[in-house]
């Protein structure tokens, strides 16, 4: 539990940033305006940490296909590209795309978590596949999962 100075409460005066550290963080969010603001300064200071992870997924996933063409037969590369183009890719797409309108920045949440249940899903989809055709595709693969999520 997080400790503050009562001489310091006392000294200070009554404010929303006040009241949050009295009330404490059971739910991990503060009131309404103050939460809307606590977000927005939150999405301005990893804003370019997020844009650069979601270039380096979408890279990283790009080099998967070209693994894929290059190393599996054809009626699976076939398959785990398509997850790849079609599914996973195009989420990246979207979340940059939303970074970069401010209009569309309220939902940036959402689209990196969607991003990275689709990462995730595809990724155990393409393993689901090899296994399936008698081609095993090592598990490693899936470690890249959580590094990959902006």
């Amino acid at each position: 539990m997080l400790h503050i100075d009562p001489e310091l409460l006392r000294n200070s005066r009554q404010s929303a940033y006040r009241s949050a550290v009295e009330q404490g963080y059971r739910s991990l969010r503060f009131e309404g305006a103050l939460e809307r603001q606590f977000e927005a300064f939150y999405t301005k200071a990893h804003l370019m940490r997020l844009r650069m992870a979601g270039f380096l997924a979408i890279v990283l996933f790009s080099m998967f296909v070209v693994i894929d063409i290059s190393t599996l037969p054809s009626h699976l590369w076939e398959r785990t590209v398509a997850i790849r183009v079609c599914l996973v890719l195009p989420t990246y797409v979207l979340t940059l795309a939303i970074s970069y309108v401010r209009a569309w920045r309220a939902h940036l949440r959402l689209a990196v978590y969607v991003a990275s249940l689709t990462t995730g899903l595809g990724t155990v989809a393409v393993i689901g596949i090899g296994l399936e055709q008698g081609f095993p595709i090592r598990y490693e693969g899936i470690l890249l999962v959580p590094c990959s999520s902006t």
